[in-house]
């Protein structure tokens, strides 16, 4: 029977695919295969080994499907209606109530990754199975559907039985948990020794970022490099410099989706984070457009404290919201802000 540091090492690996990390997935299982001893580890380093497979499937055809989309194609949710602005497979630009939005692929929402996937993906069997990874593994999936699809699919021909077999490692927190609960945040010497070495392999990529531009590319390969690395030192230093540079550079969604990232990996708060950088963005930010880009990305983060109960952060994050509004001299702006604070019963806090 496996023991139980096997067993803790296979959970981190279910870990990192909540996380929407495969590359640090696949690093953690191939360290797990290396421990092998018997058939029953071998069992379920081959089950996790398909089901990996098939989520990173998932994520390139994922990121596939949203370069697909044209601007102007719309999706409802409810009674709101988003429409594609911009899509690359990296990332993607939505309009919703009146607010432009832009997430990196692994940054989408779960319920806006649905119907992407109902629009884009097919419906034969071989094609849900690999929808049906996301869902067994998503802190927001549902692996209850993952089962009934794979079932679906055994029953046409289709071979998911180690598939199934991994739903049976499903961590008893999975369904709703934070994945970053398990996670701490490295040491202050490790976090240290981590970001120096980054820096020196980043080197010329620092030293050429004089222009916002490349002051953006540079934040946006830091962060995406932080989702990929499997060591947590390197990762939560990836993250934070890449942060700290769409902060200089006033990039509030590369620096919200920075801070977002972290929180999905470490136990960290992650709307106190996000008061500290939106704090930190509007002391950056100058240019009109960069404004109304900061309150777009804010009043985001807004809605999402609100619906997460987080009161107090929803209402300092308002206040940086409207402060950022006032700085365009733009009283619709100023006036529609207001308008959706109403709505969402949200009152700025005191400066």
């Amino acid at each position: 029977m496996p023991d139980d540091a096997f067993l803790e090492a296979a959970r981190e690996v279910w870990q990192a695919m909540a996380e929407r990390n495969p590359d640090a997935a696949r690093a953690r299982l191939n360290a797990l295969a290396a421990t092998v001893r018997d058939d029953r580890e071998r069992n379920i380093v081959r089950s996790l080994d398909q089901l990996l497979t098939h989520l990173e499937e998932f994520w390139r055809a994922f990121a596939q499907g949203v370069a697909r989309l044209e601007g102007g194609e719309e999706f409802a949710i409810g009674d709101t209606y988003i429409i594609v602005v911009d899509s690359t497979p990296q990332e993607l630009t939505i309009r919703a109530a009146g607010q432009n939005r832009t997430y990196l692929i692994r940054d989408i929402p779960d319920i806006l990754v649905r119907l992407i996937v109902r629009r884009t993906f097919g419906t034969d069997p071989q094609t849900q199975s690999i929808y049906a990874a996301y869902l067994a593994v998503d802190p927001k999936g549902d692996p209850a559907q993952a089962r009934r699809i794979w079932e679906s699919a055994q029953r046409q021909g289709v071979d998911t039985r180690w598939l199934l077999e991994a739903l049976k490692l499903l961590p008893a927190d999975a369904a709703g948990a934070t994945p970053s609960a398990n996670n701490r945040v490295p040491d202050e010497n490790a976090r240290t020794a981590a970001a120096s070495a980054i820096a020196q392999e980043l080197a010329s990529d620092i030293q050429a970022a004089s222009t916002r531009e490349q002051q953006v590319r540079l934040a946006r390969m830091l962060v995406d490099r932080g989702r990929k690395e499997a060591d947590n030192a390197r990762a939560y230093a990836a993250l934070m410099m890449g942060r700290d540079w769409a902060v200089r550079a006033g990039d509030p969604s590369t620096a919200f989706a920075a801070v977002e990232a972290t929180a999905r990996r470490f136990a960290v708060d992650e709307w106190n984070l996000k008061v500290a950088v939106a704090g930190e963005l509007i002391k950056s930010t100058r240019s009109r457009e960069g404004l109304q880009q900061l309150v777009d990305s804010v009043m985001a983060a807004v809605r999402k404290a609100k619906s997460a109960g987080r009161n107090n952060e929803a209402s300092q994050l308002a206040r940086i919201a409207l402060d950022a509004a006032r700085r365009t001299s733009n009283a619709a702006l100023v006036r529609q802000l207001m308008v959706d604070l109403n709505k969402l019963q949200v009152v700025p806090g005191r400066p």
